[in-house]
């Protein structure tokens, strides 16, 4: 079921989304698309050309900038990418603000 969501996001590529951070890894961070309920990958490459180093065991922030990224943080992103055979799609970080916490 899970790849008919990925064919689906296919369509959508350059679109502009909300998720939430629910994993930080060694590729980038894992954020889960709220519209959708999948995961995407937002490499720390597309992050800007800063250096990110673990800050605790949920945040990460850049050595350069100060940035700092937490779970539960919600960003705005562009669906950069999307394979439904291999259920994967990349990210890249949107200049659109993300919606507020409720």
């Amino acid at each position: 079921m899970e790849w008919r969501i990925f064919r689906l996001l296919r369509s959508k590529l350059g679109q502009e989304l909300v998720g939430t951070l629910v994993e930080i890894n060694k590729a980038g961070l894992v954020l889960a698309l709220d519209d959708y309920f999948v995961d995407g990958l937002l490499a720390f490459a597309d992050l800007g050309g800063d250096y990110y180093r673990l800050k605790s065991p949920g945040a990460v922030v850049g050595r350069r900038t100060g940035r700092l990224y937490r779970l539960g943080d919600r960003l705005a992103v562009t669906l950069a990418g999307v394979n439904p055979l291999e259920r994967r799609m990349t990210l890249a970080l949107s200049s659109v603000k993300p919606k507020e916490r409720r």
